[in-house]
């Protein structure tokens, strides 16, 4: 039986990469994809999947909203955060809702193919997301903060977090 991945992420061509790599393992499958919290929260329900993959900047409801309405059900899949999102307060916040992993963007794929079993393995109990063996980032914290604030400000201004990343910062 194969390991059954939703990923939840506003992003399609990082939906696309990760059905890519998942679709290369023998012992995984993408169960399917979300855009938005509020359509997570109804994939969780209608597919069942064994692990969520969980990017935390997503509209409608943001990821730590998705993370703090399944820690209030009786029963939930276990999550992987996988987003560019990173501080300690979030990382935190993370841990202390349930995530399994906090896996800063970008990371090493083989690491997150291997977080994502660990998660499933463990039935969500695996170390909090702060002590959790992630892969290191490969970016800067101050470029991570540069890139967040832009991120911010483009969302801020009415633009999706899907467009932030292509769209420069209007005036």
């Amino acid at each position: 039986m194969k390991l059954r991945v939703l990923i939840a992420d506003p992003d399609p061509d990082l939906q696309r990469t990760i059905t890519a790599a998942i679709s290369q393992e023998r012992d995984m499958e993408a169960a399917g994809f979300s855009s938005g919290g509020t359509e997570t929260l109804s994939q969780i329900q209608s597919l069942r999947p064994d692990v969520v993959l969980l990017e935390l900047v997503q509209p409608q409801l943001d990821g730590l909203s998705v993370l703090r309405r399944l820690a209030e059900a009786e029963s939930a899949p276990p999550v992987v955060v996988l987003t560019g999102f990173v501080n300690a307060a979030v990382v935190a916040e993370c841990a202390k809702l349930g995530a399994a992993y906090f896996i800063p963007k970008p990371c090493d794929t083989a690491a997150l193919m291997q977080c994502l079993r660990q998660c499933a393995k463990a039935g969500g109990k695996s170390p909090a997301a702060a002590a959790a063996p992630a892969p290191a980032p490969t970016f800067s914290t101050r470029s991570a903060y540069r890139r967040m604030s832009r991120v911010i400000n483009i969302c801020v201004k009415g633009f999706s977090s899907r467009s932030a990343t292509r769209t420069p910062p209007p005036g």
